[in-house]
C-alpha cells in the first residue's frame, strides 16, 4: 500500500544515534513484559551498543554492566530503563558488580530488581562489612572513604 509505518515506542530506527527515551503507556509496558527473554536481551544489547558507541556483539552477556559502560553513561541508560523500559531501581544499583545484562532481562520482565533492597535502596541499606567510619558510609571492601 505504499505507507510507511511509524514506529512505536519498543521500536529503536537503526538512524538514530541514541536510543529511544519514550514514557511509555500502560499497553506499551504490557507488551514490553510480555516479549520474550531474547527479544528483552537484543533490545538491550542495542541501547547499550549505542550508549556506549560498541558493536552489539562485543557485548558479553554475563559481565558486569559496570565494566562496559562507564560512569556517565550508566547513568544515562538508568534513566533509559526508567523512562523506556518502566523499570524502577536505585541510583547506584547499574554500578554493582553482579549487574549483568542477564540480570537486566529479568529485570525488565519484572518492573524491578527484587535484589534492590526495600525503596530502591540498594547496596547502601545492606550493612557494610568494615567497621568505623567507612561502614557507616557504606563503603565496599577495598575502597577507601575521604571525607575533605
Amino acid at each position: 500500500n505504499g505507507t510507511a509505518k511509524k514506529p512505536g515506542p519498543l521500536e529503536i530506527e537503526s538512524s538514530r544515534a541514541r536510543p529511544t527515551s519514550n514514557k511509555l503507556s500502560p499497553d506499551d509496558v504490557q507488551r514490553l513484559r510480555a516479549m520474550s527473554k531474547k527479544d528483552i536481551m537484543a533490545k538491550l544489547k542495542k541501547d547499550v551498543a549505542q550508549m556506549g558507541s560498541i558493536s552489539s556483539s562485543t557485548i558479553a552477556e554475563d559481565v558486569a554492566l559496570s565494566t562496559i559502560l562507564d560512569s556517565i553513561t550508566l547513568s544515562q541508560f538508568h534513566g533509559l530503563l526508567e523512562s523506556s523500559y518502566a523499570v524502577k531501581l536505585s541510583d547506584e544499583y547499574l554500578f554493582r558488580e553482579n549487574t549483568t545484562l542477564n540480570k537486566l532481562v529479568e529485570v525488565v520482565k519484572l518492573g524491578y530488581a527484587p535484589d534492590d533492597g526495600e525503596g530502591g535502596g540498594g547496596a547502601l541499606a545492606q550493612p557494610s562489612s568494615q567497621g568505623g567510619i567507612a561502614g557507616a558510609l557504606g563503603c565496599p571492601p577495598g575502597v577507601r572513604c575521604v571525607i575533605m
